[in-house]
């Protein structure tokens, strides 16, 4: 929906396509694509992933109704513009598939414009329980607490102006060890890198579990990393502006 904060206004638009959740604990990878002056600082947003688990399949406040992990997630993207500029009427744009299902995956807008994702699990949903609707005792859960399993280590980037069919690549990005599900967080550094952490799909501390908690970090670094980079010249080694200078 829409919502205008002057006059506390909500405006309903259409229902995610293929029933697919984006929200908690579905927990899809959803952003703003860049706003450029070639797109004339358009507004979209890009929701990817998450799971089409019916009503009933969530259950309630204190498990899920079904063995989540066992269910897959969902690869499906979906483009909006809430507000299109030529006052047309809002809609949803089938975009690519993610290159593969993904539940928790967390976008990073890059400084060249296209999104790395990273992070999640290729099965069930984020949080934690000691229970499900099919499985009564904690010792037969499948990964311990977690209610998401096969963890999805190879990042990919998305491209937004790349021809429709060919906006996901992966090729030459090294993929993660490290299981990263619920808890788990990335961050763009100041140099272009992305800072990758977390990890912890259990109620407490617990390092000995299937998917434990995970300290451990990691910086990615995207293809332009290696490429040439602006190089500053002709740079004054001190400036004045009426008065004393000062040094560069």
């Amino acid at each position: 929906m829409l919502w205008e904060p002057l006059t506390n206004t909500e405006t309903r638009l259409e229902d995610m396509p293929g029933s697919v959740v984006r929200v908690y604990p579905a927990s899809g990878a959803n952003a703003m694509l860049p706003m450029t002056p070639a797109n004339n600082y358009s507004q979209t947003i890009i929701f990817c992933g998450g799971s089409n688990m019916t009503d009933e399949q969530w259950g309630d406040y204190s498990y899920p109704a079904i063995n989540t992990w066992d269910y897959p997630a969902s690869s499906d993207c979906q483009r909006l513009t809430p507000e299109p500029q030529d006052g047309s009427s809002p809609s949803y744009e089938q975009d690519d598939d993610m290159l593969e299902a993904r539940t928790m995956g967390q976008f990073i807008a890059l400084p060249d414009g296209t999104m790395l994702v990273v992070n999640g699990g290729r099965n069930g949903t984020a949080g934690y329980a000691q229970a499900t609707g099919e499985t009564a005792l904690f010792g037969d859960m499948g990964y311990g607490e977690s209610l998401a399993s096969d963890p999805a280590y190879p990042p990919a980037i998305y491209h937004p102006n790349a021809p429709q069919g060919s906006r996901w690549s992966n090729e030459g990005l090294a993929a993660s060890t490290i299981p990263r599900l619920y808890h788990s967080s990335a961050v763009l550094l100041p140099d272009g890198s992305v800072f990758i952490a977390g990890s912890n799909p259990n109620v407490d501390v617990n390092l000995s579990t299937v998917f434990p908690t995970t300290y451990k970090a990691e910086i990615f670094y995207p293809p332009y990393w290696s490429s040439n980079r602006p190089v500053p010249s002709g740079v004054p080694s001190n400036l004045t502006y009426g008065g004393s200078y000062f040094n560069v």
